[in-house]
């Protein structure tokens, strides 16, 4: 097992939500659910079953690139912040057993969670394919060395009966604004959306905070991988472009009501002495919007994106390296907001 420290630094250091280029795709997330048909899926499986299941299967992914060269953590070893930050950093649900990252904070295995193993990947970039086959060969190496739990008919089986078959997700998360803004985003999602392809805010709700959206598959059985793969590339690769139109639009017609809502974000962000995540990351979108239609510079794009996912309750907690009651967070979120924001400068 690795020290909790390693865990703490890489979560703290890691600019994985600053590296995509485009200012629309922040991201694409890919899980894989697989299950070993040696053993009793969750919550069937007994303590002792479940003890040994992850010693036959922790050395294993060990020794797989790509957490070959990461680190391996057991859930009583972490503590409640830690383990927050590591679900804020790759957008979890749901606690495991054991954990293993590599060392780039873009991979990451779950074991004996919901399922016996969840892979995933994030790849900050609309184009995923080497991610996807770095993904896809972990998984066939893990099931070179241990049988998978598989029906011909159903595919690969899953204690989620909805997630049987490829029981793969594909996931395209993209920063929106105009489109939920200006009030088009269900008309352009009606018209543009296959069935497929199904919607929801960042953490998994009806709500878009931050003005982001998460385009994702809706079927696992019946369909393969590559279409999988294409349908939801496909999707957010028309929204992008929708959204791509709106603004540039905005920017010919010097929209008020746009840039008065991006006046009163800069104002929020640097002069208030305490604001909530969901107040945050409304100003952040407006800004980084901002930025893109070249209202707003200082900045890059890249930089205001990593903002976002680094003034959250864990990571802000882990900076600090001490417990904070609401309104102490509060207070923190609003300095590192003016620290790192300072440099922005209105252009309208």
């Amino acid at each position: 097992m690795n020290d909790p420290q390693m865990l703490s630094n890489l979560l703290s250091e890691s600019s994985l939500w600053g590296q995509s280029k485009s200012p629309i795709w922040l991201s694409s997330r890919f899980t894989l659910k697989r299950n070993l048909a040696s053993f009793p899926f969750s919550p069937k499986i007994s303590e002792t079953e479940e003890q040994q299941l992850l010693s036959l299967i922790e050395p294993t992914l060990s020794k797989t690139p790509p957490v070959k060269e990461g680190f391996l953590f057991r859930e009583a070893d972490l503590s409640t912040t830690l383990k927050e930050a590591l679900a804020e950093h790759f957008l979890l649900e749901g606690d495991a057993k054991s954990y293993l990252i590599d060392p780039s904070g873009f991979f990451l295995v779950r074991v004996e969670g919901d399922e016996h193993l969840i892979l995933t990947c994030l790849e900050p970039a609309s184009s995923w394919k080497t991610k996807w086959e770095n993904l896809s060969s972990f998984e066939r190496a893990i099931g070179q060395l241990h049988e998978f739990a598989f029906n011909p008919k159903f595919g690969y089986l899953s204690s989620d009966p909805t997630s049987c078959g490829t029981a793969l997700s594909v996931e395209a998360i993209l920063h929106i604004p105009c489109l939920i803004h200006l009030e088009e985003l269900d008309e352009v999602l009606v018209k543009n959306l296959p069935d497929e392809v199904t919607f929801h805010g960042l953490g998994g709700g009806d709500e878009y905070i931050g003005d982001f959206i998460t385009l994702k598959n809706q079927f696992t059985l019946g369909v393969s991988e590559d279409h999988i793969l294409d349908s939801v590339h496909k999707a957010g690769a028309e929204v992008m472009k929708l959204e791509a139109k709106r603004r540039e639009k905005l920017m010919l017609e010097k929209d008020g009501f746009m840039r008065d809502k991006i006046s009163r974000a800069y104002g929020l962000l640097l002069h208030s002495f305490q604001i909530e995540t969901k107040e945050a990351f409304e100003a952040l979108s407006l800004l980084k919007l901002g930025i893109d239609l070249e209202w707003v510079d200082g900045m890059t794009d890249q930089e205001i994106s990593a903002i976002f996912f680094r003034c959250r309750r864990a990571h802000l907690a882990l900076d600090s390296q001490e417990s904070l009651n609401p309104e102490q967070l509060a207070e923190k979120r609003a300095d590192y907001l003016k620290q790192q924001c300072h440099k922005l400068k209105l252009k309208i």
